[in-house]
């Protein structure tokens, strides 16, 4: 539910109110750190994914090193949001009802989905001439039956898809525990003869990880796993397995066997929590939580800060790759949360949500 974002008496400082967006959020000390630590990490190699990949699409001569990170950490960040996304989705559905969680879906990821896909495609007709995304008005209705083509934002739609096929089955058709798992596995399967149809492929090519998610929500949320578990040794287990799992997904991912992606995003998947568990019980690192909280706003806004970067760069005649991808990451990951809090400030809270009561938001000065 949002918290007030009262105005104080005394104006503070433009530094001060900046200041005041950081150190707000630690102030919260009800969330799950390691949950936010996940988030930030799978953000960030999203921002840094789709940066390289557009200067890459530009014909820039880039080091092969640059476009190494993306590719091989690709098969377990997606999987990482959907798992995150699952351990919330009992929970969420037994607090709200069905009604209330369609809503409260509805309002924080289509509604956001909808219109910033909108805002996307609309810059990317208008700056045709100089962006690597060719667009025309017909774009737009690919917003409600082909979500791929709308470049970042298929995920948006795939992750409402997901939300509104869960309570339906859990609900309605009372499919729960493992028979979600089942489930996924079912659609995973079928996800292969429906490339073509990004609407029903993208839900069904994930849903799997939320299931897993959903699965393991008690385990983790309610029994306090990841506390009593020898996280050090699970890893030290883990990481032959995963190092191994990387390497033949970078040197054979155009013609992977599905289940076998699956395993090897899955040991990623888990590597990643494991990370963050760690850093979540040292307290290292807090900026990574504090961009993990803010994560779904930079996914929508971050093509338009490091494409902007791109182009700026450009006209500037500078064309230093390395100088590009630094500006263009840290622009594109802290532009987005200043924007945010800008908008809130001025009650632009629409930008985000379709009802205000149903986004989350923190005390700023």
């Amino acid at each position: 539910m949002a918290q007030s974002l009262s105005i104080p008496s005394s104006k503070p400082t433009l530094f001060g109110w900046l200041i005041s967006i950081y150190t707000g959020y630690f102030s919260n000390t009800k969330r799950l750190r390691w949950i936010d630590y996940a988030r930030g990490i799978a953000i960030l190699m999203v921002v840094y994914g789709h940066l390289v990949g557009g200067v890459s699409r530009t014909g820039a001569d880039m080091d092969a090193t640059l476009l190494l990170i993306p590719a091989t950490l690709y098969n377990f960040r997606m999987p990482l949001f959907f798992f995150v996304s699952g351990l919330f989705l009992e929970r969420s559905l037994q607090k709200r009802q069905v009604s209330g969680f369609l809503r409260n879906r509805f309002s924080t990821i289509l509604w956001p989905y909808l219109l910033w896909g909108a805002l996307q495609i609309g810059t990317q007709i208008l700056l045709s001439s100089r962006t690597n995304s060719k667009k025309d008005i017909s774009h737009l209705l690919y917003l409600f039956y082909d979500p791929q083509k709308t470049d970042q934002f298929w995920y948006l739609a795939a992750l409402f898809n997901v939300a509104v096929v869960f309570a339906l089955t859990y609900q309605v058709f009372k499919i729960r525990g493992l028979w979600q798992i089942a489930l996924g596995l079912a659609f995973r399967f079928m996800s292969d003869y429906l490339e073509g149809f990004s609407l029903l492929h993208n839900f069904m090519y994930f849903y799997i990880f939320s299931a897993i998610g959903y699965n393991m929500s008690r385990l983790i949320l309610e029994k306090n796993w990841l506390a009593k578990a020898s996280l050090g040794r699970w890893a030290l287990a883990l990481m032959p397995i995963f190092v191994a799992g990387q390497w033949y997904w970078f040197t054979h991912k155009d013609d992977i066997n599905t289940f076998l992606h699956m395993g090897i995003a899955f040991v990623g998947m888990v590597m990643i929590v494991f990370l963050c568990y760690a850093l979540s019980k040292r307290d290292s690192l807090p900026v990574l939580r504090f961009i993990g909280y803010h994560s779904l706003y930079i996914y929508l806004i971050h093509v338009f800060i490091i494409s902007g970067t791109r182009i700026a760069f450009t006209a500037l005649g500078i064309h230093s790759i390395p100088v590009i991808v630094l500006t263009g990451f840290i622009l594109g990951v802290g532009l987005p949360i200043l924007f945010f809090h800008v908008a809130m400030r001025l009650g632009g809270w629409f930008l985000f949500s379709f009802d205000r009561k149903e986004l989350e938001s923190y005390h700023t000065a």
